[in-house]
């Protein structure tokens, strides 16, 4: 048992995940509390434990990052308040229906505010709330938050008298399970992991059951038994199906961004098509097969490429991965054929994206850009100067400005931009490219 315990703290503090560590936490004192009487704690083995916790604070990374835990005026915990506070006002936007499976990231820009867009970017795109009740109200709206929090409460129950009893297998489990509800709170409900805390919770749910508390129940009848295995067999056939599938997916798409880089596109376009073609379902390998499609930049390949985007588009309508995707799709296409067709079409995209989600420092870059392909250069600098607002630390908006003041001929408003793009990130790589073209500008 003790190798056990100090593997299991071993993976968990080499996870660096701190949302474990206080669901960790939480247990072990559950554990001193209500253990007192089945558990003999030897002064010796309690020293040890202390000073490899001393031990572990002070020389590994463990302690800085649980200073950055608790520290609530910057680092982790502050990013999660405010994590929390979009997800609130995500949950107060639909509090019945919900944004349904997946619906968060979809929903987020609705709640994201200008002062979150500075702090925090949003260059990544947040598909979960970090807090379990919040995940899930966003997900299935208060009605199945409150249904949620009703059954946990019934488990809290159960998990209560296995503490009264005297069992240490009892005692560790429940702490187990209120482990993981603690530290899903600081987390979301993982698909891999939560079925098999329910599976624990009902095993402990029979353990402490009183005998009267067990429902009597007939046989089915045999046809109700085969109807019952038959539909069993069924579901585990389809999932062991579309997981092989899943695999063999992932591995084409790999294959085809690898080849992509490689510079050989039609290997590339191939493996991606035989991805989609297995998972026609799932959005990622429609937007691998753009993603390879764009990186040739030839009309054929840009066609391939809407196309593909068009396909994950049906089925996921509002995907801000997929929606940005075809904006930088349309972009490449009015900067190859250099028609005034295509760079009004990059245009109206990207103001419509712009209009939808005003706090997305991308999407103001790329509005820039669209605006630039048509020479609207007072509406670009206004798009750029808006990103830059929106992401402070972002290189790319300052540099497009500089160029623009260069082109211009306001090259004290240029430098200025080359200052704050160094101040940003010194070593970007776009940053030469500004500072050559001030130098022969004079």
């Amino acid at each position: 048992s003790y190798v056990s315990a100090v593997a299991v703290l071993f993976a968990a503090l080499g996870s660096g995940t701190r949302a474990a560590w206080v669901g960790l936490a939480a247990a072990a004192l559950i554990v001193i509390a209500v253990g007192r009487r089945v558990l003999v704690l030897k002064p010796g083995l309690v020293a040890a434990g202390m000073l490899v916790a001393v031990v572990t604070l002070f020389v590994t990374p463990v302690g800085t990052r649980l200073v950055d835990a608790v520290d609530l005026s910057q680092g982790t915990s502050r990013g999660r308040l405010a994590e929390w506070r979009v997800g609130v006002d995500a949950v107060a936007q639909r509090p019945f229906s919900g944004a349904g499976p997946e619906g968060y990231r979809i929903v987020l820009s609705e709640s994201v505010s200008e002062t979150y867009a500075q702090i925090y970017g949003r260059e990544q795109i947040v598909d979960r709330a970090h807090n379990g009740l919040i995940d899930i109200a966003v997900t299935l709206g208060v009605p199945g938050a409150v249904l949620f929090l009703g059954l946990v409460l019934i488990i809290g129950k159960v998990v209560f008298k296995a503490f009264r009893s005297r069992d240490p297998v009892l005692i560790g489990t429940g702490a187990a399970l209120v482990a993981y509800v603690v530290q899903q709170q600081f987390l979301f409900p993982i698909a891999e992991i939560d079925p098999l805390a329910w599976f624990l919770a009902g095993m402990l749910v029979v353990r402490v059951a009183e005998p009267q508390e067990f429902l009597s129940w007939s046989q089915p009848t045999p046809l109700v038994r085969t109807v019952l295995f038959t539909g069993l067999l069924v579901l585990a056939g389809a999932g062991l199906v579309f997981g092989v599938l899943g695999v063999a997916a992932d591995r084409s798409a790999d294959k085809a961004l690898a080849a992509a880089i490689a510079r050989d596109f039609d290997d590339a376009a191939n493996l991606a098509l035989d991805a989609g073609r297995l998972r026609p379902d799932s959005i990622t390998y429609a937007a691998v097969e753009a993603e390879v499609n764009r990186l040739s930049n030839t009309a054929p390949g840009l066609r391939a490429a809407l196309e593909a985007n068009s396909r994950g588009l049906r089925y996921s309508p509002r995907d801000p991965g997929l929606l940005a995707g075809r904006g930088a799709l349309y972009i490449a296409t009015a900067r190859l054929d250099q028609s005034e067709a295509s760079a009004s079409t990059a245009v109206r995209y990207w103001e419509q994206l712009a209009e939808d989600d005003p706090n997305n420092g991308r999407f103001q870059l790329q509005l820039g850009v669209a605006y630039s392909q048509v020479r609207e250069w007072e509406q670009a600098e206004s798009a750029w100067t808006r990103s830059s607002e929106l992401s402070p630390r972002a290189v790319e908006p300052v540099v497009n400005l500089g160029l623009l003041y260069v082109g211009q001929g306001r090259l004290s408003e240029a430098r200025l931009e080359l200052g704050k793009a160094q101040a940003r990130e010194p070593q970007h790589a776009a940053i030469a490219e500004l500072e050559d073209a001030i130098s022969q500008a004079g």
